[in-house]
Formats: C-alpha cells, sequence, structure tokens
C-alpha cells in the first residue's frame, strides 16, 4: 500500500507549524487525522491538497486552539499523535484506538463555578 510521512515544517515568521501528511491513502485518511488532531486540541487555520503520481500531499497549518504558536515541546506531542492515528489504520489493535489523556487547560472566558 505504501507508506505515509509525517512531518514538521516551522514558517519562517515561526508563526505557523506546517504539519505535512504525504500518503498513498484516500481522502477518508484525513478526516482521522483531523479528528486526531481534534482530540489533541489543535486548531487547522489552513490546509492544503493536492495528489501527484498517486499520492496526496496535505499541508495543514496548525495553531493552539487559543491561536497562539504551538511551541516544539507541543509539536513533538502532536506528532506523535498523528502517527498513533496513522497506525491504528495500519494495525487497529483495541489498545491503540484508545483516545489519549488530554490536559485540559483552564478556559480564560468562562467564569468560576457557583459556590
Amino acid at each position: 500500500m505504501g507508506t505515509t510521512t509525517v512531518r514538521f515544517l516551522e514558517s519562517s515568521a515561526g508563526s505557523l507549524a506546517q504539519l505535512e501528511i504525504e500518503t498513498p491513502r484516500g481522502l477518508g485518511f484525513f478526516a482521522h487525522i483531523t479528528r486526531a488532531l481534534y482530540a489533541l486540541e489543535v486548531q487547522i487555520v489552513r490546509a492544503e491538497s493536492r495528489v501527484e503520481n498517486g499520492r496526496r500531499l496535505e499541508r495543514l497549518f496548525l495553531v493552539e486552539l487559543d491561536g497562539t504558536p504551538i511551541v516544539s515541546a507541543r509539536r513533538l506531542e502532536i506528532q506523535v499523535g498523528v502517527l498513533r492515528a496513522v497506525g491504528t489504520l495500519n494495525n487497529p489493535r483495541p489498545e491503540l484506538l484508545r483516545r489519549p489523556q488530554l490536559r485540559r487547560r483552564p478556559r480564560v472566558d468562562q467564569a468560576p463555578p457557583a459556590a
């Protein structure tokens, strides 16, 4: 079936993290990847897609949910999460299908709970 490649590229300004995914798979594969990014609490602000020689190249420009740039340590976490999602499609073992535990960030626009 061919291999899938996942890598991060940093923009020249450093404000956008570009996730590049190259695969022989179709659009359903990318629906799976976007669900994984959603679970990682990342926002896609721009996407580019093209098919060349039977391989699909997706470039996803990512920021944190609050719009801030993704720092390098977080990029690694996101890349691993995407690779895990790719792995579930290649080897759907039940333990790989579990959603990772997310660390929740407090929302600044949310009022504290009433006593």
